[in-house]
């Protein structure tokens, strides 16, 4: 298989996987493991590196006292 279209392929999964509302660590393992699969299958190496999975919490919210 073309590397560019591997790559689109994992794009598509990833992609998939969030609008699916998956965890996004068992995102992270799916597209590590179908990348591992798909390099071994060429036998090159990725055309990119992979970027680190950065995953975003939402921010805590405290609350100011109020004097009066």
């Amino acid at each position: 298989m073309d590397q560019e279209a591997t790559r689109f392929d994992l794009i598509q999964e990833g992609i998939l996987a969030v609008y699916d509302q998956e965890n996004p660590r068992a995102i992270e393992y799916k597209l590590e493991s179908l990348s591992s699969f798909a390099t071994r299958e060429s036998g090159h190496s990725p055309v990119t590196p992979r970027p680190k999975l950065i995953v975003m919490t939402t921010p805590k919210m405290h609350v100011a006292g109020v004097s009066s």
